[in-house]
């Protein structure tokens, strides 16, 4: 089967890549009006995290584009300022790089020549396999197992060499949708193809199919093509940024029992269940990341910023925000009791003035809130998570939390400590996701 990526393949390969634009415009916030610029341009792709656009153009209102750079330039924070970029290859193929903030770079012979970044440009293509679904391209390849690998023979005349694995596939069916991910041994690619359904589909797949990967590898996993594919055989094709793998603490895949593909695979399936059944307050699902996957990604962020500080700030700040996702935690026991806080309450009652005794109120009912630390000694007397990893988190949270710092090069005590501690963050995650409990 002809992916429909297929074309697009080019843009995957790690060099720099420009797609010339006879004709660009960027257009105002409203629709229906004629554009602020035209010219011409390009579109270019400096990296994986990187889309940025170049454009030669003329205003036939002035007044109206000297306003509308100023705008972008000065109100940021008001996004009618934005304006919307699109153009046409040399192919006759329209390309449109959303809302963007165009800078001025000078000025000749009234033409203006305008410089920025896209996050993303989008164009359009057919595919004919008859059912709606999504294609992701991710280059680098993260480091996934295979159920099905790829051998590589190594052979001089009839005398073989050696051999190795290298890639492969595994395909599962989930909540309806078949899902497919495979790669090739000559290509540092994966490609997760899906088949939509009830649901897993669109808007939602295209995103939700990277968030276990970023959970179980703990590196900030975003595919650079998709295909969003329509059962009418519309198809739409998306450039995005996605930041370069760094390294990482880990990630969930770090503790699981056996590091096998079955094992991989089967908490990538309960992750992304959990994802795709959780609804929001507004009853929908969500087409930004879930709050799990967001803890996930700030510890990854943190782990970037190389600060053991910084990751034990972050890790026990997010193993805080875990436990709060579990809708048992309101049942949790607070501290202290209602008997233990009455004398509190009396006394903050009769004592002046009153701004200190509405203080001394607020904080005596933030003693009476579910506790964080009793909800995890109830998970360690039950053996869902170890002594060890209760003690991690108890010291460290006390530490950090209060401006303490780590020893700048770190004592081997303090090590296993952010050791304990982000293995109980992953362990969390696998109970919150019902994998594993």
């Amino acid at each position: 089967m002809k992916m429909t990526l297929a074309p697009f393949e080019w843009l995957l390969e790690a060099r720099e890549h420009t797609i010339r634009c006879p004709t660009m415009f960027l257009d105002g916030w409203h629709d229906h009006e004629p554009p602020v610029f035209e010219g011409t341009g390009r579109l270019v792709l400096d990296s994986s995290a990187a889309i940025r656009f170049e454009m030669d153009a003329t205003a036939s209102d002035l007044g109206r584009g000297m306003l509308a750079l100023r705008r972008c330039a000065e109100e940021a924070d008001d996004r009618t300022s934005a304006m919307r970029l699109r153009g046409v290859d040399y192919q006759g193929r329209e390309w449109n790089a959303g809302w963007v903030r165009p800078r001025l770079r000078e000025i000749q012979g009234g033409h203006h020549h305008l410089h920025g970044n896209s996050l993303s440009i989008v164009t359009d293509a057919r595919h004919d396999e008859g059912v709606g679904g999504v294609e992701l391209a991710y280059s680098p390849s993260p480091d996934v197992p295979f159920s099905e690998v790829i051998t590589n023979t190594a052979r001089v005349g009839e005398a073989d060499l050696g051999w190795r694995t290298q890639g492969g596939r595994h395909r599962m069916e989930l909540l309806g949708a078949e899902i497919t991910a495979t790669t090739q041994p000559w290509r540092d690619e994966l490609w997760i193809c899906a088949r939509a359904s009830d649901e897993l589909n669109h808007p939602y797949l295209e995103n939700w199919l990277s968030e276990p990967l970023r959970a179980l590898r703990g590196q900030l996993i975003y595919p650079r093509l998709v295909a969003r594919k329509f059962a009418d055989g519309r198809a739409a094709i998306l450039v995005r940024t996605a930041p370069a793998l760094s390294r990482s603490l880990g990630g969930c895949a770090s503790q699981l029992k056996q590091r096998s593909a079955a094992e991989f695979w089967s908490f990538y399936a309960s992750y992304l269940t959990y994802v795709a059944k959780h609804r929001g307050a507004d009853g929908h699902p969500g087409f930004e990341a879930n709050d799990l996957t967001r803890l996930h990604d700030e510890v990854i962020q943190a782990r970037m910023s190389g600060s053991s500080w910084v990751i034990a700030l972050c890790v026990a700040s997010a193993i805080e925000g875990l436990i709060k996702l579990d809708p048992a935690f309101a049942s949790a026991p607070a501290d202290f009791t209602d008997s233990d806080l009455d004398p509190l309450k009396s006394f903050a009652s009769g004592i002046s003035p009153e701004p200190l005794a509405a203080r001394l109120k607020g904080w005596v009912a933030t003693l009476h809130q579910p506790s964080p630390a009793r909800y995890l000694s109830r998970l360690e007397k039950d053996g869902r998570i170890s002594r060890v990893q209760f003690d991690a988190w108890r010291k460290v949270r006390n530490v950090v939390a209060h401006g303490n710092l780590f020893e700048p090069w770190g004592t081997p005590e303090e090590h296993a400590q952010l050791v304990a501690l982000v293995e109980l963050f992953y362990r969390l995650t696998a109970l919150r996701i019902g994998y594993g409990s």
